[in-house]
């Protein structure tokens, strides 16, 4: 069995992509049992985290067959992409026209639903895109979410991401917590209802994966 180590970028569907397999295919297999562990979450790796790729014709997962197993579509070689997008009040953009452009791909219309959420898919190769909504337009760094916690810079790329798309000005997401990453955190803090210490405590993390859905 092989290893791939993963790049910023990169996330579960894209490395099965190459490797001719699913996403469930890759965690589900007995010999990623360590990495389901140490990140819960399939969308959510981070650079540095190992996943083991099985052999091939490595038998699949089975099926139960005195169960009911729900079987979803996807086109072959997309993601789906699902985002909440919200205005300056915190209102959801319910009902909105949308453009999604991937980076060197064409662009996809669509429209979010009563509570502002867009449901589309984008190739798993695709590490960029932008969105356009009405008169606002959204750059996407597709893939590239970091964890909360368990990583080299305790989670703070990962903070300071999710704060970012909460609609708070970190600075840079580059790991460290600076003067404009503790101004951020000691504002979602405030709005939140939490201690107002400007770390990156485990309250505000908990909070922060809760308003951010991950």
């Amino acid at each position: 069995m092989s290893t791939h180590v993963v790049k910023q970028g990169e996330c579960l569907a894209s490395i099965a992509a190459r490797h001719g397999l699913t996403w469930r295919q890759l965690w589900d297999d007995p010999g990623n049992a360590p990495l389901r562990e140490r990140r819960k979450d399939p969308s959510v790796l981070h650079p540095g985290d190992e996943v083991a790729i099985p052999p091939e014709g490595a038998p699949r997962a089975p099926l139960a067959l005195d169960a009911v197993t729900t079987v979803v579509r996807r086109r072959r070689g997309h993601r789906p992409l699902v985002l909440r997008l919200l205005d300056d009040a915190g209102a959801p953009l319910a009902d909105a026209d949308y453009r999604l452009t991937p980076d060197g791909g064409e662009a996809r219309a669509g429209k979010t639903d009563a509570a502002g959420v867009l449901r589309d898919e984008l190739p798993v190769e695709v590490v960029a895109a932008r969105l356009e909504v009405g008169e606002r337009t959204f750059a996407l760094d597709v893939g590239h979410l970091n964890p909360l916690e368990d990583t080299a810079d305790d989670g703070v790329s990962g903070a300071q991401a999710r704060l970012v798309n909460l609609g708070y000005r970190p600075g840079r997401v580059d790991g460290v917590v600076g003067r404009l990453t503790r101004a951020a955190l000691r504002a979602f803090q405030a709005d939140e209802g939490l201690e107002v210490t400007g770390a990156l405590d485990a309250p505000t993390r908990t909070r922060l994966r809760a308003r951010h859905g991950c």
